[in-house]
């Protein structure tokens, strides 16, 4: 599936890169830059989840969704599959 080059959550518009990676990521979303960055060597799929994996971080912080900063990332990466299993099925209708 082609990852778009940019998206917009709300009015603020992110620029999707794809960066080399010093290994302490794959991906990475820079609210500050309204950048989300992604690992240039990950294959398709990898790709895909770390995309919607980094685009569930955005949409949190754009639209102030209230949890605390502590289990952001557990309930980001609870949610990633589900989210990337939809996108696909979308995909293929």
């Amino acid at each position: 599936m082609k990852i778009p080059s940019r998206i917009t959550f709300g009015l603020t518009d992110y620029k999707v890169k794809r960066v080399q990676s010093n290994d302490d990521f794959i991906g990475r979303h820079e609210p500050i830059l309204t950048e989300i960055n992604l690992d240039k060597t990950l294959k398709e799929m990898l790709e895909l989840k770390t995309f919607v994996h980094e685009c569930l971080h955005a949409i949190i912080f754009q639209y102030g969704v209230d949890i605390p900063e502590s289990k952001e990332e557990k309930i980001v990466a609870q949610m990633t599959t589900g989210v990337t299993e939809l996108v696909l099925q979308m995909r293929d209708k």
